[in-house]
């Protein structure tokens, strides 16, 4: 345990490596935390594509971690010049405990075994810390047993952890997103719940309105010109280091269907189509066999002055902007990730939406990061 606590206090940046990294914003939260990622694991191309492009110094691994071992991750540590990595950190696909998946949550869907893979990588490689993101459904999937579980395995490696449920819109972020995060460290110590920095929530106008306006239905480009100066200290923090607007294009809608943008326009700010239904004309309820196969959280309009909901994929939920008739676009989405302006997307539009509804948030990564910091370092 000395010898770790003497690690840390001899480096001046922690190293980190990313598993399950999908876009990158964990990597992301973290590097603006003063962390180094030295490694980032996922199996998909089009989030290479993406985490490659935005993190060049990064060494990527494109392979499923199910096929990565610690030998694999600790020679690419290397070869980035680094000799030892302090945390681990990751946020396996959650799509086994979201509430959302009704059909195939719990611990028998595939993907739950990603936590497992997870696990197996903190023993073969033992850094100093460790932080899993999930989806808050795991704390009551099969009664709490499988999180009991995972706490159990790190107390058994010598980590003592702990678990907190945090939301993205007190930290920052312009949405509500609650999120369950696992933490560990060998250093013996417990460590401060993450501070609420409490400050004024940020509205969905307050992160976006200076992005320019799309037509009904969509459309956009993926890169484009800023129209105006930005409006809001959000905005601004948005845009550093941005001379272009990248992502900011939506799928379009009512290309077969006319009635889906008017649709649209009888659905008010923080409504959603199920609660609109009764005042719905009976010709624009054509094509719905019966509202109650729609999810309560889809097909719905944000509101402009509240933080958004959930950032989901934007095109399968059918997430409307608040003024204009039309989805949001992928770098609204991502604005409202607290994603920076900067930060591309690639893969094309259906690939881009689901790379930003899977990532945490980097500003609520940032704090977590922080966090982190205090307890390894100040104490």
């Amino acid at each position: 345990m000395k010898a770790c606590e003497e690690k840390f206090k001899r480096h001046k940046n922690f190293t980190v490596v990313d598993v399950f990294s999908g876009a990158g914003g964990l990597s992301l939260g973290f590097k603006m935390a003063g962390f180094k990622i030295a490694v980032a694991v996922d199996k998909d191309e089009d989030v290479a594509q993406t985490y490659t492009y935005n993190n060049p110094e990064v060494k990527f691994l494109l392979r499923s971690v199910e096929e990565t071992d610690a030998d694999d991750i600790l020679d690419a540590t290397e070869d980035k010049g680094f000799n030892s990595i302090d945390v681990l950190v990751g946020g396996p696909p959650c799509q086994g405990f979201s509430s959302a998946n009704r059909r195939t949550n719990g611990a028998d869907n595939p993907e739950s075994k990603c936590l497992w893979e997870f696990m197996r990588l903190l023993e073969e490689l033992r850094p100093t810390a460790f932080l899993m993101e999930n989806v808050i459904g795991i704390r009551s999937i099969d009664k709490g047993l499988v999180l009991k579980e995972i706490i159990g395995k790190a107390k058994k490696l010598g980590y003592k952890p702990k678990c907190e449920v945090l939301n993205a819109a007190e930290f920052g972020v312009p949405q509500y997103r609650r999120r369950n995060f696992i933490f560990g460290n060998l250093l013996g110590r417990e460590y401060a719940p993450v501070l609420i920095r409490d400050p004024p929530l940020v509205s969905v106008r307050e992160a976006m309105n200076d992005l320019p306006f799309l037509p009904d239905g969509g459309g956009g480009a993926e890169v484009t010109n800023y129209e105006v100066q930005p409006q809001t200290r959000y905005q601004k923090l948005m845009r550093r280091g941005s001379k272009k607007l990248y992502n900011h294009i939506t799928t379009k809608s009512g290309k077969r269907d006319k009635k889906v943008i008017e649709r649209f326009k009888w659905i008010p700010q923080g409504e959603r189509l199920r609660n609109t239904w009764p005042k719905l004309p009976k010709e624009l309820k054509d094509g719905f066999n019966c509202i109650k196969n729609i999810h309560n959280n889809i097909y719905r309009r944000l509101s402009w002055e509240a933080p958004a909901p959930t950032i989901v994929h934007v095109r399968k939920a059918v997430l409307i902007h608040p003024l204009q008739n039309r989805l949001l676009s992928v770098r609204e989405a991502a604005r409202l990730q607290s994603f920076l302006d900067r930060y591309r997307f690639f893969g094309g539009i259906t690939k881009e939406y689901q790379q930003v509804a899977d990532a945490v948030p980097p500003l609520l990564a940032k704090a977590v990061a922080e966090n982190m910091l205090s307890w390894t370092v100040n104490n």
